[in-house]
């Protein structure tokens, strides 16, 4: 089911006027003017919102993981949750929330020196911010899978 909305995401921006002269999927695409900003962290921020599930599922396990002291019972059910928490699916899809989340929070980079049309700016800046917090996170997090992003 995810793999169908982020192809009903992709088949959707490819079929768009907007992106025929300019690809949203360049990683190294900087925006022009401030609606083609809007646009790609549009795009980004819908297919984060598929996969930040699985990036919130690692972080918060490995969180209660080093915050709480188990015992050896515990320790033996938390390595059985570790197994189902964290298996090659789950990083993956971590792994590419984790891209899209970067994608969204860099589109605003090198935009040119004129007014900005934000209609809300308050709510872009908090956005903004808590997907640094995420990426702050991740990069913190012990998982070797989300410690980089490309």
């Amino acid at each position: 089911m995810i793999e169908a909305c982020i192809q009903g995401f992709e088949s959707h921006a490819a079929s768009n006027p907007a992106f025929r002269n300019s690809s949203l999927f360049d990683r190294y695409l900087r925006a022009t003017d401030v609606l083609a900003a809007h646009l790609r962290v549009t795009y980004w921020g819908a297919e984060l919102l598929v996969y930040r599930r699985y990036i919130q599922q690692i972080l918060a396990f490995n969180h209660t993981k080093t915050v709480g002291g188990a015992s050896e019972d515990e320790g033996l059910v938390a390595l059985a949750k570790e197994a189902d928490v964290v298996n090659k699916f789950t990083l993956e899809m971590a792994r590419r929330g984790l891209h899209a989340l970067v994608q969204s929070t860099s589109a605003f980079h090198d935009l040119p020196d004129e007014r900005f049309v934000v209609t809300n700016m308050y709510s872009t800046a908090h956005a903004q911010w808590g997907g640094l917090l995420i990426l702050d996170s991740a990069q913190r997090d012990p998982t070797p899978a989300l410690s980089f992003v490309t």
